[in-house]
């Protein structure tokens, strides 16, 4: 409901403990091991209410008077949220909330690792569709993730990529050891798992609840077992 940048930070300064909090305890389950940080990704009208009755106690709780609440929900309104304002173009309009999941991302990572436990934080930039967009968030990332490390003096090996939509071997043709996975409802689905490993992917990423379908899978087609 904020209309602007510092709104928004003050917000957001509140949820850096909890995110920060959260990626430490992963890091700490994850010991040596790498974990990938899809950054903010779904569309912002998943975010408010739904009906008459919600939009008037959200209004009551936060003192926003019911007619702009409405205003606001009308404005996040969209024909195609699956490819609308959401992912990447989220963190190019409002920067400051990847500001803060990369904060909280490395500050994690670099308590983590200050306790002992091997940390190797993976940030993913969702949905990105043009270089430029890519590029003007690692960018930002980067700047981040610096000022952390030097405030916490602190050396912590990270990686920063990407979910797009391309050919695995026109990316490795660019990059021979290019990190390439798939998610979704196809991370989970063994015949998927299995053209994955044919085609040289290097993971799938799926609901926890397929997790033991997909580990079986992956092994299926690791011993050339077609599912």
């Amino acid at each position: 409901m904020a209309d602007d940048a510092a709104t928004r930070r003050a917000v957001l300064d509140r949820l850096l403990p909890l995110q920060r909090e959260d990626f430490a305890g992963i890091f700490k389950a994850m010991d040596g091991f790498p974990v990938t940080v899809r950054l903010f990704d779904p569309p912002l009208h998943e975010f408010v209410p739904k009906t008459e009755a919600d939009a008037e106690a959200l209004a009551n709780a936060s003192g926003v008077p019911l007619d702009r609440l409405k205003a606001k929900i009308e404005s996040l309104h969209e024909m195609n949220p699956m490819l609308g304002h959401r992912g990447c173009r989220l963190g190019i309009t409002y920067p400051e909330i990847y500001d803060m999941q990369v904060r909280a991302i490395m500050e994690a990572a670099c308590a983590v690792a200050a306790g002992g436990a091997g940390v190797l934080p993976e940030i993913m930039i969702p949905l990105v569709g043009t270089l430029e967009e890519h590029s003007r968030l690692r960018e930002r990332a980067e700047k981040v993730a610096a000022d952390v490390l030097a405030s916490a003096d602190a050396k912590v090996e990270y990686q920063i990529g990407t979910v797009v939509e391309m050919g695995v071997q026109r990316g490795r043709a660019t990059k021979p050891d290019l990190k390439v996975g798939i998610c979704g409802v196809g991370g989970g689905d063994p015949s998927s798992i299995e053209f994955c490993y044919q085609a040289g992917m290097n993971y799938v990423s799926c609901s926890p609840y397929r997790v033991p379908i997909a580990r079986l899978a992956a092994a299926h087609a690791v011993l050339g077992i077609s599912p």
